[in-house]
């Protein structure tokens, strides 16, 4: 937030209180504790509007919240409040990290794509070994991504063969995953 700006916002009584300061050091320590509570204002309000996705990405910020300043983003990963999981998508920081979260996101990162391959092997128990990363089939081209919560990685498939998965329920979200017969 621009000092211009604050100063603007600042109502009378505020504005009253800082010329009746006499010393410039308690003005400034006094305009930082205001901007301070003004950004954590600003994040609650962010938090109410957007907890209800587990992740985001810009394009939802913006939708929610017309002319939003990126720049609060960076601040809010400076003070653990979210994470990047990508360019342009981010997370809640206090997000409990499972399975179910973790396919959701492999979704939202590729758009279109669905769980597929070794990790809806593992999902339906049909390979014992562990897998170490979420893998998905697109139509868009092939592409992986390493993020703080885990690794995803894409393989194209031809539109024609896009098809043979369900949408999972989890938490009032839906996640695409291939049925078991197509794996």
């Amino acid at each position: 937030m621009e000092i211009t700006n604050v100063v603007e916002e600042l109502d009378s009584p505020v504005i009253s209180y800082l010329l009746g300061v006499k010393h410039l050091k308690n003005r400034f320590l006094f305009l930082k504790i205001f901007l301070t509570q003004q950004i954590i204002n600003e994040y609650t309000e962010f938090r109410d509007e957007m907890k209800v996705f587990p992740n985001f990405s810009i394009r939802e910020i913006e939708k929610h919240f017309p002319g939003f300043d990126s720049r609060r983003l960076v601040e809010w990963q400076q003070k653990g409040y979210i994470q990047k999981l990508r360019n342009r998508y981010y997370y809640f920081s206090d997000q409990k990290v499972e399975e179910p979260f973790l396919y959701y996101t492999a979704n939202q990162l590729y758009h279109p794509s669905y769980v597929s391959l070794e990790s809806a092997l593992s999902r339906y128990g049909f390979i014992p070994e562990g897998v170490f990363q979420i893998t998905s089939c697109t139509t868009l081209k092939t592409n992986s991504f390493n993020t703080p919560i885990g690794n995803f990685s894409y393989r194209h498939l031809k539109p024609s063969l896009f098809f043979g998965y369900q949408l999972k329920e989890w938490n009032d979200h839906r996640y695409a995953m291939a049925e078991p017969e197509k794996r």
